[in-house]
């Protein structure tokens, strides 16, 4: 719907790794990445939070590690879809 909002939260991928490897193996993904694909589509980047965000999270287990579960670092975009 045009003016709509649309939400992202995803896991934080290691920076540098591939995409294929990081969705496929850690489940997670690479911000910059996420935010290109959806700007492409022509939403607009309508802001982020940082309250997800884990600095103890290292980027190299996969999420549902119980080492890591419930602790990950994500990432958290704001989009909207132009009217």
């Amino acid at each position: 719907k045009p003016g709509g909002v649309f939400v992202i939260i995803d896991h934080v991928a290691p920076a540098g790794m591939d995409e294929t490897t990081a969705v496929n193996r850690l489940h997670r993904i690479n911000p910059a990445d996420v935010r290109a694909e959806v700007e492409a589509a022509g939403f607009k980047f309508d802001g982020e939070s940082a309250v997800l965000a884990s600095k103890d999270d290292a980027h190299d287990k996969m999420v549902l590690d119980p080492a890591i579960l419930g602790k990950t670092d994500q990432f958290m975009f704001r989009f909207r879809k132009p009217k």
